[in-house]
């Protein structure tokens, strides 16, 4: 489970990522569109500036051409300065992302070494079973030593009663 959702705050790292590159790419091609049509249109009014000296009609195109791309300046500003409060936010949440994946490590760790105390108190049980085994396998071969002399002493015994009961009748009349 926490596998899972550390996989998903990675993909949402990646996608953040993704989305950061993609507003870059589109606020520098805004610059670089921004500084072309700058230079275009200051061209066009020097340009319209030296032929309409004193010739009203062109200078009003000229302000005409000048206020267009004064507009389109602000307006790719404008674009730019909102690409990159977006940029920003990313940045903030893909911060906040790592810092949840993060404390995801951390639990991760704390589990392991949860684990690694429990496979501890395991060994620790398993080794007091294998003792307890033992243990009862020297108590079954005792037991087993004391059958056998058990046993040859009733054999002992019997051989005994044997005798003295052959003794018993070499006394009886």
């Amino acid at each position: 489970m926490v596998a899972d959702e550390v996989r998903r705050l990675a993909e949402r790292s990646r996608t953040s990522t993704r989305e950061i590159t993609s507003f870059v790419e589109v606020v520098q091609r805004d610059a670089k569109q921004a500084v072309h049509l700058a230079g275009h249109v200051l061209g066009q009014i020097s340009q319209s500036s030296s032929k309409t000296q004193g010739l009203a009609s062109e200078m009003s195109l000229a302000t005409q051409e000048q206020t267009t791309g004064a507009g389109q300046i602000l307006q790719t500003s404008s674009s730019m300065q909102k690409m990159t409060r977006e940029v920003a936010d990313a940045a903030k949440a893909h911060a906040r992302w790592a810092q949840d994946i993060m404390k995801a490590v951390e639990a991760v760790k704390a589990m392991s070494r949860e684990v690694a105390n429990s496979s501890g108190e395991q060994k620790k049980g398993g080794r007091m079973v294998v003792t307890a085994v033992e243990q009862i396998a020297q108590i079954a071969a005792q037991n087993v030593q004391a059958t056998q002399e058990l046993s040859r002493a009733t054999l002992d015994l019997a051989q005994q009663a044997e005798r003295l009961q052959r003794m018993a009748e070499a006394f009886r009349l």
